[in-house]
């Protein structure tokens, strides 16, 4: 399998187009980095495996665009031990959505979507949420979109 480390995001200015790269700060690390992302504003979140696949656990580094670039401010991991993120996600101003279709917490790979809110630079878990009639390999977090 061949590491993924490069993603590379044109973004537009005043005087045209620039094309900047962004590098998690781990990135001998990572694999498959930029399978899912996702911005708004000045925010943006990418996902990317910290190993090998199947021992690797999916993972979201956030970035936020300034003058100097893309500068990562966190790596999100999944809140609950023993369940993994899925590759989709959404921001909506200081509010992101993960889904996470192979969740099986209250049953097998029923799913869940986590959302976390910004607060002070830092995406804080703030709940999960499953429909309370989930059925088995209903994997609920498959698609997200707010």
């Amino acid at each position: 399998m061949k590491k993924v480390i490069l993603l590379l995001l044109t973004t537009v200015s005043f005087y045209g187009q620039i094309l900047e790269r962004i590098t998690p700060t781990n990135a001998s690390n990572v694999y498959s980095f930029g399978d899912a992302i996702s911005h708004f504003n000045n925010d943006f979140v990418i996902g990317g495996y910290d190993g090998i696949l199947p021992t690797g656990n999916f993972r979201y580094y956030a970035f936020e665009k300034n003058i100097n670039g893309f500068v990562q401010n966190q790596i999100i991991s999944c809140p609950e031990i023993g369940q993994n993120f899925g590759t989709s996600l959404d921001i909506e101003n200081d509010f992101l959505f993960i889904g996470s279709p192979n969740n099986s917490s209250l049953i097998q790979n029923g799913g869940a979507v986590y959302i976390y809110k910004k607060t002070a630079g830092i995406w804080n878990f703030l709940t999960k949420i499953q429909p309370s009639n989930l059925s088995t390999d209903e994997q609920f977090g498959t698609s997200v979109h707010v």
